[in-house]
């Protein structure tokens, strides 16, 4: 089948850390990207801190996924994170978040995405008790697994689906 393109690409537990926000100089609300204002901060991850922000003249909201400055100055980490960017850019599928931009401003790297507004499927389950009716449970999964066998198609293998990485919009 060819080869395939591993969004966690094959880097060992080593180069796998988690950012702790002593050491990730934050960005605050009010900071800039560009044409985008910080309002908050959504979540963080392996490879870097997600921030809602707002476009100051488009009046939109983006999720900003940041690799903080610490793994800026590592080829490694920035390469894997260029790579996250493209990979993610060339996925066009109703339940696949896009990605508008990638850049560097100062010594950050990131990558904007489209904001899903209602949460992760925890959040999404927590707001609805601790099970969901059957015919959701099957919309959700329907909606998951055909983005992935889109993501597949493409050669795309996502090695790290967890409850943060689904997102549902509120209009669901």
């Amino acid at each position: 089948m060819g080869s395939t393109t591993d969004l966690m690409d094959n880097f060992d537990d080593k180069t796998r850390v988690f950012v702790r926000p002593e050491v990730a100089e934050d960005l605050v609300p009010g900071d800039s990207i560009r044409e985008l204002t910080i309002i908050e901060e959504l979540g963080q991850g392996a490879m870097g801190i997600v921030y809602l922000a707002s476009h100051k003249y488009l009046k939109t909201t983006s999720a900003v996924k940041v690799l903080p400055p610490i793994y800026a100055n590592n080829p490694d980490f920035v390469t894997r994170f260029q790579r996250e960017a493209e990979t993610l850019a060339k996925l066009r599928h109703s339940n696949i978040v896009r990605v508008t931009d990638f850049g560097k401003k100062g010594d950050r790297y990131y990558l904007v995405l489209e904001y899903v507004d209602g949460g992760d499927i925890e959040e999404y389950m927590a707001k609805r008790g601790s099970s969901l009716p059957p015919d959701e449970v099957h919309r959700i999964l329907v909606d998951l697994l055909s983005g992935l066998v889109y993501a597949h198609s493409k050669g795309v293998v996502h090695r790290d689906l967890k409850p943060a990485n689904l997102l549902i919009a509120k209009d669901n």
